[in-house]
């Protein structure tokens, strides 16, 4: 049983009262904690929140291991209070093949999984061992469910994956940044740190600059898109017409980006 006093204890107050209370009577708002209808002043009030729902928080007594209906291979290197989910494979080989002819044969991988502390990856989460090198997790990380982690990919200190995200191989992403769910991140691109990268964007050149980014087509009517994707494949031409009149008329036209 959770009682108001246990609630007000977790930020730091005093409250004497036994009444039990549930997690619908806890919410918060920019700037408070709401707790059975009264608000609590807090300079991070979804964080307080975040503290207070760990009360009800009840681990699972039928699961034996610390990572259940997980694999995890004997190459990775673990560090602190990580949590896996269900069904992720962590340190299975890359997807790395070489020719001969017509018929692909895989290239072994001998490098390793290094997982940071405090990293936590959802379920049916892939992250490939390194080809030669490491696949590196840094401390503080969040991975959401879903999320292809390439072989040889860095990620910094307490970046956070939502759902679906890929990330292909070799690519280095910098600490403190968030990728939006589905977004694709190519491989051999570095991305540096504290950059937003917003859904189901894909991400094609390194990024260098820390910022919110975005690569998603406008959502429209079907009707809308297709006239849209039309004009979008007339650009180039289009783009060549007024140059040749900037060049007819003596005016110079300015560069994308300037």
């Amino acid at each position: 049983m959770v009682t108001k006093g246990d609630v007000f204890a977790v930020l730091g107050l005093e409250e004497c009262s036994d009444e039990e209370i549930g997690p619908p009577q806890v919410s918060y708002t920019l700037k408070a904690v709401v707790i059975d209808g009264e608000e609590v002043e807090s300079p991070n009030p979804r964080h307080d929140f975040a503290r207070i729902l760990r009360l009800w928080e009840k681990p699972n007594p039928t699961l034996k291991t610390d990572f259940p209906f997980a694999y995890v291979d004997p190459c990775v290197k673990m560090g602190e209070r990580v949590k896996i989910g269900p069904m992720s494979a962590i340190g299975t080989a890359g997807f790395g093949y070489t020719y001969v002819g017509e018929v692909p044969h895989h290239i072994p991988h001998v490098g390793r999984v290094v997982i940071g502390d405090d990293v936590e990856i959802g379920a049916n989460c892939s992250i490939d061992r390194g080809a030669l090198d490491d696949t590196v997790i840094g401390d503080g990380c969040k991975l959401d469910n879903l999320i292809q982690i390439a072989h040889n990919v860095r990620i910094g200190e307490h970046s956070a994956l939502a759902g679906c995200v890929g990330v292909a191989g070799s690519a280095v992403i910098g600490r403190r940044c968030m990728i939006g769910g589905g977004a694709g991140i190519l491989g051999h691109l570095e991305i540096c740190d504290d950059v937003v990268i917003s859904a189901m964007s894909l991400v094609t050149r390194s990024i260098r600059e820390a910022g919110f980014y975005s690569g998603v087509f406008p959502l429209m009517t079907n009707a809308g898109w297709e006239r849209s994707a039309a004009a979008l494949r007339r650009l180039p031409a289009l783009r060549e017409r007024i140059r040749a009149l900037e060049r007819a008329t003596g005016v110079a036209g300015a560069e994308p980006g300037e």
